[in-house]
């Protein structure tokens, strides 16, 4: 199998924090819709192992050599912390609601299964993914992402064996990775500069400079999104103020153990007042944020809103039942 990397491209814009299929028109949704489920079937009608490295997260999907069933292994610092069992789709598909496109095309450059790469602009500049061959006798190549002839976004370095010796971020002239033995943050200057200089992000306006709070407020908000309705700029303002403070005040914080706590909040809840922001099952110091949403301060869980996503998920399930009838039919 080969992936053209020039055909699914603009698969990367959805990882855009700016991205939203509610700001598409409907030729634009089409196109969208009809490349995720072409690259979808493309890698899923032809299984590998995948093997996806997010912060301090490994994501692996592999086959059990006993039983041929295909796994989604997932480690937080190295140590396994779940595991689904499965079809490969089942997998990949799990696998697709954790990542970003951009992590798994490295991975598709790492084992050479991804084309059309090394490109430039009208230019002359070097745009998109691009492998490079390093001048290292141990460390062969790095694969990493351009912006206009700048190095920009995460990259890998890999060993002569195409296994990772380093993973991180580039923007223009500054860096960060993760070592590759621990895979902790690391930096060339002090932690506080790299961090700073390094990452900025946007939710509704509200900007953040540490890429894991970003991570973390842009998945619990969209899965509130998709639960309750879109939500307001000063939620997310909160949201990140109540992040960060939980993360000053709980000793041995952890972004997964936040993430879970409220996870399970917004499953249980039925409506966006029931909601409990909390970490391992308290709020202490998360008072302020849980008083304003009893008491209805946060003006977005719209009905006409929880409606309009509805007929949306539903329109995208039928044009999915189309194309998979289609597809049968043409065989």
């Amino acid at each position: 199998m080969k992936v053209d990397y020039r055909e699914f491209s603009e698969l990367l814009n959805i990882d855009k924090p700016d991205f939203s299929y509610f700001k598409l028109n409907e030729n634009e949704l089409d196109k969208y819709e009809d490349l995720e489920y072409k690259f979808f079937n493309l890698l899923t009608e032809n299984p590998s192992d995948l093997l996806i490295h997010k912060n301090n997260i490994t994501y692996f999907i592999h086959r059990d050599p006993k039983d041929k069933e295909w796994n989604l292994t997932t480690l937080v610092d190295d140590i396994p912390t779940s595991d689904i069992r499965g079809s490969y789709k089942e997998c990949f598909e799990d696998l697709l609601s954790q990542i970003k496109y951009a992590d798994l095309f490295l991975e598709l450059a790492r084992q050479e299964k991804m084309t059309s790469l090394n490109n430039f602009n009208e230019k002359k500049e070097k745009i998109g993914l691009w492998v490079e061959p390093l001048k290292d006798p141990i460390i062969k190549k790095e694969i990493l992402f351009y912006e206009n002839g700048e190095k920009i976004g995460k990259y890998v370095k890999l060993f002569n064996n195409n296994e990772y010796a380093e993973i991180g971020n580039k923007n223009n002239n500054q860096v960060f990775y993760y070592d590759k033995n621990d895979l902790n943050l690391k930096g060339s200057d002090s932690m506080k500069v790299e961090v700073l200089q390094y990452f900025k992000g946007k939710i509704n306006d509200i900007e953040f400079q540490n890429e894991q709070m970003f991570n973390t407020a842009e998945y619990l908000i969209e899965n509130i999104e998709n639960k309750f309705g879109e939500v307001p700029k000063e939620f997310v303002k909160d949201l990140k103020e109540n992040i960060e403070y939980a993360g000053e005040k709980y000793d041995g914080f952890s972004y997964n153990v936040l993430e879970e706590s409220i996870i399970n909040s917004i499953n249980s809840s039925v409506k966006f007042e029931d909601l409990f922001i909390n970490y391992a099952g308290d709020n202490w110091k998360l008072n302020d944020i849980n008083e304003k949403i009893r008491s209805g301060k946060y003006n977005f869980s719209k009905e006409e809103k929880k409606i309009e996503k509805e007929k949306f998920k539903e329109e995208k399930k039928r044009k999915t039942r189309i194309r998979t009838r289609d597809k049968e039919n043409e065989k």
